[in-house]
């Protein structure tokens, strides 16, 4: 994923994640927790500003809201409207860094929970 992340962008990653329906699941399932740094360009940023606007979400952390959550839906398929996951995308406003990790489509407390404490420790070791 960090691969396809830094070569094509945020928005090709996505539609790689969607195309992969069932598959995509089992990934959820396994790299829950795990988060994938990387240097965000404009494109990037642009694609998640659009995003929230459909149907993703926006949150700032921080004293000063320096490091912006976006969550996205991940769909089972490009043209479904089934969610199967979601993608947390973390940007540190003052850094220019990213980082970006996965959820199951029903977030539990627990799962709510760990995703916000990876976006409090990408914050503070930023």
């Amino acid at each position: 994923m960090r691969e396809i992340l830094d070569r094509k962008g945020l928005e090709v990653l996505v539609d790689l994640l969607e195309g992969m329906a069932d598959a995509l699941r089992m990934l959820i399932l396994v790299v829950t927790g795990e988060t994938i740094e990387f240097l965000p360009t404009l494109g990037d940023v642009h694609y998640l500003k659009v995003m929230v606007h459909e149907d993703g979400m926006e949150r700032k952390l921080g004293p000063k809201g320096n490091v912006i959550v976006y969550s996205l839906p991940l769909h089972e398929g490009k043209s479904s409207k089934r969610v199967v996951g979601h993608m947390c995308v973390a940007l540190h406003v003052s850094t220019g860094k990213g980082v970006l990790w996965l959820l199951p489509n029903l977030v539990s407390a627990a799962a709510s929970l760990e995703s916000d404490l990876l976006a409090w420790k990408f914050m503070e070791t930023n």
